[in-house]
């Protein structure tokens, strides 16, 4: 029947039925945890890094006195935000399709989800 049929197909050796799904399951759960762990710490490294910035972009006492360094920070500054929000958003789709795999079935009825 389908036992001998799952046997054969893996060469011999026994699989129980789901478990393809369980280590799919196992999988997912771990890559969600690895996205929102990335996305946590560039959140923070960008919290870091407008602190960084702050007194090198600005104008007046405690900023960055010399024009010219302050306008290469600016646009050092510039790229940091344009890096940050592209790499927010990336994980934020990565995050996204995790999420819509997560809620079709048979991942929806994983232990991991519930």
């Amino acid at each position: 029947g389908a036992a001998a049929l799952v046997s054969t197909r893996f060469g011999g050796q026994k699989v129980n039925p789901g478990a393809a799904t369980t280590t799919a399951c196992s999988k997912l759960e771990t890559l969600k945890a690895k996205f929102l762990a990335q996305q946590n710490s560039t959140k923070e490294d960008f919290a870091a890094e407008t602190k960084n910035y702050a007194t090198k972009i600005c104008e007046g006492t405690g900023c960055e006195q010399n024009d010219a360094e302050r306008e290469r920070f600016r646009a050092e500054w510039s790229l940091v935000q344009k890096y940050y929000t592209e790499e927010l958003a990336r994980l934020e789709s990565l995050l996204e399709r995790v999420e819509d795999t997560i809620a079709e079935p048979p991942f929806r009825r994983c232990p991991e989800f519930e």
